[in-house]
């Protein structure tokens, strides 16, 4: 089993106004802030065939960050030899703030998070990584490697008002085009371009079937792509 994860987070009050005065210029302290939201996007991939059995799990604070943590834990998959955690930057920023979040929440049972936060590349694959520096500038966006498969991320994400609401887009849209971004990936090692058209529809199917993805994902249901991965797929 396969499992995409994003998070997003937010400012912490607690802990700004703990920490020592610092102004507005200050560089971003991870230590500050806190997870509000996370979306882990599941599948089962085989040796031949595309994604299938996709399951978009989103999670919000609800009551608390420790309760949020929890679950996003058992929303993991098992860290195992077949099993595979796909994230965007999730080596250097989703994993270590989860890692972080739980001893400051004091939520220490979470085995599924520990386990990834120390798998190696083969098992976590961070498509951030994937893609490789940009000479010296560090490395690309998920807009600008989602840009390169067509994947306009202003339109997928909404406008950034910073509402639940907006918060919940970005973070499912993220979710959707780093799962896009992975089969894309996979499709080129293995030769195979209906694992990519597959995925894509298969991602359409599970967004046309729950109202509430319609309302947020309907981008990539109406991208024009849609038509090539029919192609692809052989399902035209």
């Amino acid at each position: 089993r396969c499992a995409v994860l994003d998070i997003e987070v937010g400012a912490n009050p607690d802990a700004i106004l703990d920490a020592e005065p610092r102004d507005s210029h200050a560089p971003f302290e991870p230590s500050l802030f806190r997870v509000t939201r996370s979306c882990v996007l599941s599948f089962t991939l085989g040796t031949c065939a595309a994604p299938y059995d996709l399951r978009l799990t989103s999670l919000s604070r609800d009551s608390t960050e420790q309760d949020l943590v929890a679950k996003i834990d058992r929303a993991l998959p098992e860290c195992g030899d077949i099993n595979r955690i796909i994230t965007y930057n999730g080596r250097s920023w989703d994993l270590p703030m989860l890692v972080q979040r739980a001893s400051a929440t004091w939520c220490f049972s979470v085995p599924r998070i520990a386990a990834w936060s120390r798998a190696g590349p083969d098992a976590h694959v961070d498509m951030m990584r994937q893609g490789g520096p940009r000479g010296g500038r560090g490395w690309a966006s998920l807009a600008d490697r989602a840009a390169a498969i067509g994947i306009d991320m202003r339109f997928a994400r909404g406008k950034p008002t910073g509402t639940v609401a907006a918060t919940r887009r970005r973070c499912s849209a993220d979710c959707a085009a780093t799962f896009l971004l992975y089969c894309a990936h996979e499709a080129v090692h293995r030769g195979d371009g209906a694992l990519f058209g597959g995925a894509w529809l298969a991602l359409c199917a599970l967004i046309e079937n729950d109202p509430a993805l319609m309302r947020d994902l309907r981008y990539f249901v109406d991208h024009p792509s849609l038509d090539g991965c029919r192609i692809l797929a052989g399902r035209t």
